[in-house]
């Protein structure tokens, strides 16, 4: 006597009676995966590569200032308004429902253990998934660069000002000493005694000397920073051949054997089960 056909024995019974039913739905389903490997619409994507240059680790970061600084620069580049610079470089009104569309293509993450930062595009068109990938780096880069020089020529001006400062504060020492060594009788402002006045202030006029020194020194590296491109980041254009990201072949011939396989049981399930017999 048979199990009752409601177990998952006989199930398994019926299938294995009915082989070339199985066999049969199995081929409908590989066949239909093939269809639409071949007719359905495909998704491919590229992937550019950021290289960051060498950064010095300090010690308020605690040897992580790489990865601090890559995990940076990716999200600036989710920024929604450099989105816009790449998808309308016109600066002309770009459709919300595009700019949408574009950052759910896109994927920017960190290559783990590496100064690496992978910008990935998905398009069902590869060369606008390769263009859009390297645009993207190209432009966040001639971005970057901007950045850096505003804000070198910022600290150039900082030290600008404070080498001015520092040599006016020198130059009124420096006239306090001469005061002092022309009329020796006479305190100077803000001293008590006439006799240590001329030291206190040669001592004082050294040390704002040496402050203007090493401000200027400052101003000609800020100007020298300024004048010389920093070191650049390396692009990895994305290459030929494009990895499609959908439909992926072997899973999808996969997934239709075991659809098929699937659909073949129960049609089985169903025939037996309403002629009942087992």
């Amino acid at each position: 006597m048979e199990p009752p056909l409601h177990t998952s024995l006989s199930l398994i019974h019926l299938c294995w009676r009915n082989k070339l039913w199985i066999a049969g739905s199995k081929l409908v389903g590989f066949l239909l995966a093939a269809a639409f490997l071949w007719l359905g619409p495909r998704s491919y994507e590229a992937t550019a590569f950021l290289e960051m240059p060498m950064v010095k680790a300090s010690a308020e970061g605690g040897g992580n200032s790489e990865e601090t600084v890559l995990r940076t620069h990716e999200a600036r580049l989710r920024f929604p308004a450099l989105h816009e610079k790449l998808l309308a470089p016109d600066g002309g009104s770009l459709n919300p429902s595009t700019l949408e569309a574009f950052q759910r293509a896109l994927t920017v993450a960190v290559v783990r253990r590496t100064r690496l930062l992978g910008i990935t595009v998905r398009d069902a068109s590869p060369e606008v998934a390769r263009s859009r990938a390297s645009g993207l780096a190209t432009l966040y880069l001639a971005e970057l660069a901007k950045l850096e020089q505003k804000e070198l020529a910022f600290q150039r001006d900082q030290w600008k000002a404070n080498t001015a400062r520092t040599l006016l504060a020198w130059q009124e020492a420096e006239k306090s000493v001469l005061m002092a060594r022309n009329a020796p009788g006479i305190s100077p402002a803000g001293t008590s005694e006439a006799g240590g006045a001329p030291q206190e202030l040669a001592n004082a006029a050294r040390n704002a000397g040496a402050a203007y020194e090493a401000s200027l020194r400052q101003l000609r590296e800020a100007e020298t920073r300024l004048q010389v491109a920093p070191v650049p980041w390396r692009i990895e254009q994305p290459s030929l051949p494009y990895r499609a990201a959908w439909p992926l072949p072997w899973l999808t011939l996969l997934v239709g054997l075991f659809l098929g396989g699937l659909g073949g049981a129960w049609l089985i399930w169903l025939r037996q089960g309403g002629s009942g017999k087992v």
